[in-house]
């Protein structure tokens, strides 16, 4: 299954001023994500995703079905890292992944988020860094 890196999202307090520091300190191109109850921000490195940058407070608490800010059954994360994002090129290859995870007796929650066209998969890793693995809306 050929998986690429596509974001990692980092949870703010002052998302805009989050957003500067990206800017304006290390010149990546910065710009609004729409269709969400709370300010995303997408930081692109060469026209290339790197990463998001979210607001935390209760929009963000709905998309996720918990408090962004405090995440149960997870050890305490010494960062503000959300989530590894990685995606897929076909939308068959996301049974494949279902598969593998159902037999291994893995959790995993399943999302499709339509504003984005997206299929996603968001499961930890081993050390408890969760990973979003998105697939093309069949």
């Amino acid at each position: 299954m050929p998986i690429h890196y596509s974001h990692a999202t980092v949870r703010c307090a002052d998302v805009q001023a989050s957003a500067a520091f990206y800017r304006d300190i290390l010149g990546f191109e910065v710009s609004p994500l729409a269709g969400f109850d709370f300010a995303i921000e997408e930081v692109r490195s060469a026209g290339n995703m790197f990463l998001h940058l979210i607001q935390v407070g209760d929009g963000l608490n709905g998309l996720l079905g918990r408090d962004g800010a405090a995440i149960p059954g997870r050890a305490a994360l010494a960062s503000n890292l959300e989530h590894l994002g990685l995606n897929s090129d076909t939308a068959a290859e996301a049974e494949q992944l279902r598969e593998r995870l159902d037999r291994a007796g893995h959790p995993y929650t399943e999302r499709v988020l339509e504003q984005l066209g997206v299929r996603q998969f968001l499961f930890d890793d081993p050390s408890g860094i969760e990973l979003e693995i998105g697939f093309p809306v069949a």
